[in-house]
C-alpha cells in the first residue's frame, strides 16, 4: 500500500494491491484523498488496504509499505501527531480485532497502477495475472513511410542507397537524384532499377514515391550484366 501528496499539504491519493504468496494479483485500488498531508495519505491507504483484505476474508496478511513512520505508528513505536490517532486506531482494530496474523514491513514498493487524482475512487479485480496480460498485448505496428521519409535518415538523402516497396521481390531502386518540395516529405526521385540483381541500362523517374510502403534495402543483390558476344565475320 502507498499514499502520497503533491506538497505536504496538497492533493493526495493512494493505492495498493492484494496478492497471494505466489504474487498472483487478486484485487487493487486507487483512491483520491482530497487535501491532506503525506502521512495521512499513507495511513488512509493502509486503512483502505486492510479493509479490502478483511472483505476478501484474508486472515493472514503481510503488509508492505515504503513509509517507515507509518510502520512505526502501527507498531506503536515512537510519538506521533494526535491528529492521526483515529486512523491509527482503525488500522489497529482491523489488525487485532480480527485476530489477523499481520506482519508490518518497510520495503521499497512500486505502485502497479498510476495514481488517479479524479474525484471518485476506483476498485478493480482481475482473474488473470497482469504480467501475462501485458505479455499478450499486441505490439504496436510501425508507421509506414514514403520514399522521402525513409531517405531523410540516410546520408545525402539516400543517394547511392537502395530502396524498394514492401511488396516487391528482388526489385529495388538505387537512388540517383532527389528533388524535394518545401515540406521535406514530398518531391520527385530518380533511380537505377535493379531486377534480380541486374541493373537497368539507365536511371528513370520513380513512380509511387508518396505511397507509404517504402523501405531501405541494407544489402542489395547486385550482378554484373554479361557482355554481349561480338559477331564474328565469316570467311568468304
Amino acid at each position: 500500500m502507498d499514499g502520497a501528496s503533491k506538497g505536504n499539504l496538497g492533493i493526495a491519493a493512494g493505492g495498493g494491491v492484494i496478492r497471494v504468496d505466489r504474487r498472483e494479483w487478486i484485487k487493487g485500488f486507487s483512491e483520491n484523498f482530497g487535501q491532506c498531508m503525506s502521512v495521512k495519505a499513507e495511513l488512509r491507504a493502509a486503512l483502505r488496504g486492510l479493509k479490502m483484505a478483511q472483505d476478501l476474508g484474508q486472515r493472514k496478511v503481510w503488509f508492505r509499505a515504503d513509509a517507515m513512520i507509518v510502520v512505526g505508528m502501527l507498531h506503536g513505536n515512537g510519538a506521533w501527531n494526535p491528529v492521526h490517532k483515529p486512523l491509527i486506531m482503525q488500522c489497529k482494530q482491523l489488525i487485532v480485532g480480527e485476530r489477523a496474523a499481520t506482519n508490518l514491513w518497510r520495503l521499497p514498493f512500486r505502485l502497479l497502477h498510476t495514481i488517479n487524482y479524479s474525484s471518485t475512487s476506483t476498485a478493480t479485480t482481475a482473474s488473470q495475472n497482469p504480467t501475462s496480460e501485458a505479455a499478450n498485448e499486441p505490439k504496436r505496428k510501425k508507421k509506414k513511410k514514403n520514399l522521402f521519409e525513409v531517405a531523410q535518415f540516410l546520408p545525402n538523402w539516400g543517394i547511392g542507397y537502395h530502396m524498394a516497396k514492401a511488396h516487391w521481390t528482388n526489385v529495388s531502386y538505387e537512388i540517383t537524384k532527389i528533388n524535394l518540395y518545401k515540406d521535406g516529405r514530398h518531391g520527385k526521385a530518380w533511380g537505377l532499377a535493379y531486377i534480380d540483381g541486374l541493373p537497368a541500362p539507365a536511371p528513370k523517374k520513380i513512380s509511387g514515391v508518396h505511397k507509404r510502403c517504402w523501405k531501405y534495402i541494407r544489402n542489395p543483390k547486385k550482378l554484373e550484366a554479361e557482355p554481349k558476344p561480338e559477331p564474328q565475320a565469316q570467311a568468304a
